[in-house]
């Protein structure tokens, strides 16, 4: 229970904000160097590979025309088909049998049907031509409806319940191939317009194979007219494509410039079907029903085929129509009358149920565009990615490296209380300035700390460390000597690394107090420059310090001030209590000198210092005499 409540109280009392430590360790920046590099180039390859800065638009087919001519000639020779028609009989199942009479020309209007972005070619049709009649004709002792019927040789039957007044009906069923489809020439024109161009997303594009140019406007919503502008380019080039996307030739040609494809895009019903690699020979074993009668699989020409004309990708003004083909059952029907019901029930029309290769046209694909946002974003995700090597090596350095890592955390995470800080910058100022005091008074050559005293120093600090010649050297215990065996040279080494930084400029043996404690409190988080800016009533702080100040350190701040004019003005001080400038300084709130000694006074070294009691007064001549300086 007291674990959450302390978790919950650290979450609300204070905030997490970034830290950057420099650490200074040559294989780690060198690791972190590569793996920027990597991952730079791994982030420019995907950037520019995936065009992450493109958008796209999806045109749509807002023009299409096709339609179809007749051929240009007809075989003369037998055509298989036409005169051996039992060659392609079928039996699907015992309700569905194909025999084939023979062949013949298709009527005007007949040769195609056309539905939307799709046109329908017959090859192979059933016609059920029926003639009904009414209860006087369908009676058996008239039978004019039997002797009609005989007549034509198809086959009477009777309704059960009577249509329209029609009481029995007449069939004759005739079926046939058409002749030579595949000579007839299919052509077609397009264009497209797409919307939502632009970085705004207020662009519009339009083209047409009747076109010279493609055309551009900034007006969307549907403003057109005046506003399309030509652009600079040569208007939509369609190349036609097989089903494996080669190119592959219509008409001669395989690239149609708007020029070219003036009178239309197209050629032979054999070469499109050339371009998706079928013709109507073809046997498919997939669409076999595997009934017991069944012999072979039925050819094309019988079921139909199945024809896609994509017209894809548009990359810039290049259109391009790849055809595709499949065999299956395409079929579809019509009713034509030739006489209308009558009141005597006397009627006649033929039901065609008819099989062929169906051209459907379907256009997609995209047309690309620089957008700023995407590109603003593929830059983001780039700089993302780069960051990655500097947190793989920095969770490297936190948590792997032993105690090398120990230190590096402890460095990059710090818990920062501005009141506690201030007091503790104070202290270890105070307990600096004492200590090298000290040292200096109790010198006997009067220089000061020297590297002998360094020497001396770290002999003690590492004795459980150090071999037995620097332990005899030093006159150190064999007590827990331990495992160590730092040498001479070694230890020569570290004092020269230590003296490097803190000796006088004009004496490498004797430390500068000065360098010395610039260097001793180098990483404090607090400063004395802060302390006084922190203290200093005469400043005027602005509304967000103000407002986000510690509510602790305010407190303990207007506490400290309250109490100090207390001591200031509110208490009478004697004339033997202002001996001293620090006692000066305290009383009477301004700094009158700073010649302040806050060493300790020993008459001769000791083993045992006898302790002293720090006063108020070390205090402030130490932070008066700090702030002069």
């Amino acid at each position: 229970m007291d674990d959450c409540y302390s978790t919950g109280k650290s979450l609300v009392s204070g905030i997490h904000v970034q830290k950057t430590v420099a650490i200074k360790n040559v294989r780690l920046g060198v690791l972190q160097c590569v793996l920027k590099v990597a991952a730079g180039i791994w982030a420019v390859i995907l950037m520019f590979s995936m065009r992450a800065y493109d958008s796209y638009a999806v045109p749509s087919i807002s023009i299409l025309e096709a339609w179809q001519e007749p051929p240009l000639s007809v075989p003369t020779g037998d055509l298989i088909y036409c005169t051996n028609p039992a060659h392609f009989h079928y039996v699907f199942n015992d309700d569905y049998i194909y025999n084939m009479s023979g062949c013949e020309h298709l009527p005007f209007g007949e040769e195609y049907t056309k539905r939307g972005n799709s046109l329908f070619f017959p090859t192979s049709i059933d016609d059920v031509y029926v003639w009904t009649f009414g209860a006087n004709e369908c009676d058996a002792s008239n039978a004019s409806a039997q002797a009609f019927c005989n007549e034509k040789g198809g086959m009477l039957r009777t309704l059960g319940i009577a249509q329209s007044g029609a009481a029995c009906e007449c069939l004759l069923r005739h079926s046939f191939f058409a002749v030579h489809p595949e000579g007839r020439r299919l052509f077609f024109s397009h264009g497209f317009e797409v919307s939502n161009l632009g970085a705004l997303g207020y662009g519009r594009m339009r083209g047409s194979t009747r076109l010279d140019k493609n055309q551009y406007t900034n007006f969307g919503n549907g403003n057109y007219g005046d506003h399309w502008q030509d652009l600079h380019d040569e208007g939509i080039l369609t190349i036609i494509q097989d089903h494996s996307g080669k190119s592959c030739s219509l008409g001669g040609s395989s690239r149609f410039s708007p020029a070219a494809a003036r009178q239309g895009i197209g050629g032979l019903l054999s070469e499109w079907m050339a371009c998706a690699g079928v013709d109507l020979q073809l046997a498919d074993e997939k669409i076999r029903s595997r009934h017991r009668l069944e012999q072979t699989a039925p050819v094309a020409r019988l079921t139909g085929l199945e024809l896609h004309v994509q017209l894809v990708d548009f990359v810039g003004v290049v259109c391009y129509a790849r055809i595709s083909a499949i065999q299956l059952w395409n079929s579809e029907n019509s009713v034509s009358y030739t006489q209308l019901s009558g009141d005597m029930g006397r009627s006649s029309y033929r039901s065609r149920l008819q099989r062929g290769t169906e051209f459907r046209f379907v256009g997609h694909g995209r047309i690309e565009f620089l957008d700023f946002i995407l590109l603003t974003t593929a830059i983001s995700n780039m700089f993302t990615i780069m960051s990655i090597p500097a947190f793989l090596v920095g969770l490297l350095a936190l948590y792997c490296l032993g105690p090398l890592s120990s230190i590096y955390f402890a460095a990059a995470n710090t818990s920062v209380n501005v009141a506690d800080d201030c007091k503790a910058a104070v202290t270890r100022l105070i307990t600096s300035e004492a200590a090298m005091n000290s040292i200096d008074a109790n010198s006997i050559d009067a220089k000061g700390i020297t590297k002998d005293h360094v020497r001396d120093f770290l002999a003690r600090l590492l004795k459980n460390h150090i071999g037995p010649k620097l332990r005899k050297r030093f006159r150190l215990s064999e007590h827990n000597q331990g495992e160590g065996d730092l040498q001479s040279e070694e230890l020569e080494r570290l004092v020269e690394f230590v003296m490097e930084s803190i000796h006088k400029d004009d004496d490498d043996s004797t430390v500068d107090a000065e360098k010395y404690l610039k260097l001793h409190h180098r990483n404090d988080p607090v400063q004395l420059a802060d302390i006084v800016h922190l203290f200093d009533l005469g400043r005027a702080q602005g509304p967000l310090e103000s407002f986000f100040q510690d509510r602790e350190t305010f407190r303990r701040h207007n506490f400290a001030k309250e109490k100090a004019a207390q001591n200031a003005y509110g208490s009478k001080v004697s004339s033997n209590d202002k001996g001293s400038p620090a006692q000066q300084t305290l009383d009477e709130g301004i700094p009158t000198s700073v010649v302040v000694n806050t060493s300790f006074q020993v008459a001769e070294p000791q083993l045992v210092r006898p302790a002293r009691v720090w006063k108020k007064g070390h205090c402030a001549a130490l932070l008066a005499k700090r702030q002069l300086e």
